[in-house]
């Protein structure tokens, strides 16, 4: 769909964000993911340049979803992403790696007007790691993630 067609469809608002570089994840902390640039954002409800926040203006149903890749090759026991709502943790996934792999949540959330979203991760490699960072979108290991309304719901 282009944007244009979520407006007409009732999905607004809708938006997609993407990872502009790597972005060093501390060991064992949660860490805002930053996903700075603009794919689209159809209602200007997406801070992409202070807190990397989503915050819809209006209530509903939403389809959020996000992914990002760990670089490092190093042994991840717990590589996590997880949603954020108001500040709290709601939705997390767990993987353990051990090569680059890129690491998946979506999933229906519930929201205010004024709730808003985050995304975080957390890994416990022993080091600092790397999320996967590209200037040249789309490439498919690069952070990004979106949300947009859902209708009929």
């Amino acid at each position: 769909l282009k944007r244009a067609d979520i407006s007409v469809l009732g999905n607004a608002p809708a938006f997609k964000a993407k990872s502009a570089s790597s972005q060093s994840v501390s060991n064992s902390s949660n860490n805002l993911v930053v996903l700075g640039t603009e794919v689209f954002d159809t209602d200007g409800t997406y801070d992409h340049s202070s807190n990397y926040r989503f915050t819809p203006g209006v209530a509903g149903k939403y389809w959020v979803w996000g992914k990002f890749r760990y670089d490092d090759g190093a042994d991840i026991t717990d590589a996590q992403m997880g949603f954020y709502k108001n500040g709290s943790l709601i939705s997390k996934t767990t993987e353990f790696m051990t090569d680059p792999t890129t690491i998946k949540l979506g999933q229906t959330i519930t929201l205010d007007d004024n709730d808003y979203l985050e995304i975080y991760a957390y890994q416990n490699s022993g080091g600092n790691s790397t999320i996967n960072g590209s200037s040249s979108f789309p490439e498919q290991d690069a952070g990004t993630w979106g949300a947009y309304k859902l209708i009929g719901v």
